[in-house]
């Protein structure tokens, strides 16, 4: 992460404490919210671009979660998030069955969809900030895409359809009666950390 990078996010999270508006929590509240993460197959990218035999490009986890207020203090969401990653090797070769040496780049693209139920709760002491706690509770849904003439090349790293388990810990601020900035940091995937604009609808 960049040094304006940092500054930006430093700014925010400043703004998320010292912010003052009226808005609170009610039951029966619906909030939808979309937003963007950083995840694990982003420090892999990098990672695997240090190397000299592979490359990697990857996107932000994107999410989109909904919220229902239960209580003044719980809530019981659905969440969708969407991330991938492509891995190649410019120099890659193998014999085909004419004993021909085959020079090629070969590329492979997973991606995976996360569908979950999330409960949280809510807490905090302003009326137009809170802190939540909570679960996701999901399963992922992985896809390959496997990019070379080499009839025996075999993907080790590939993961089939799993369940997913998440620790959520977050903030949301009110900038207007009904829209929000919110942050949330999560232990394992589908992201480390997510900025997201939530609507109250």
């Amino acid at each position: 992460m960049g040094k304006a990078h940092k500054k930006f996010l430093i700014l925010v999270l400043l703004g998320l404490f010292f912010i003052d508006l009226s808005a609170q929590r009610k039951e029966k509240e619906s909030i939808l919210t979309v937003g963007f993460g950083l995840g694990m197959w982003n420090f892999i990218s990098s990672a695997i671009n240090l190397q000299d035999s592979a490359q990697a490009s990857s996107i932000p986890t994107l999410n989109v979660t909904y919220d229902y207020g239960i209580t003044h203090n719980f809530s019981l969401g659905a969440a969708v998030s969407y991330n991938s990653i492509n891995i190649s090797n410019p120099n890659y070769s193998y014999i085909n069955s004419s004993g021909v040496i085959i020079y090629e780049r070969i590329s492979v693209d997973y991606s995976r969809v996360n569908v979950a139920l999330r409960p949280l709760y809510h807490w905090g002491k302003r009326e137009n900030f809170e802190w939540h706690t909570g679960l996701r509770l999901g399963y992922s849904f992985w896809n390959a895409q496997l990019n070379t003439t080499d009839p025996f090349y075999s993907d080790q790293v590939y993961q089939e359809n799993s369940y997913s388990f998440q620790v959520l810990f977050g903030s949301r601020a009110y900038v207007s009666e009904f829209i929000s900035i919110t942050f949330d940091v999560g232990l394992i995937e589908p992201y480390i950390a997510s900025l997201g604009l939530s609507l109250k609808l």
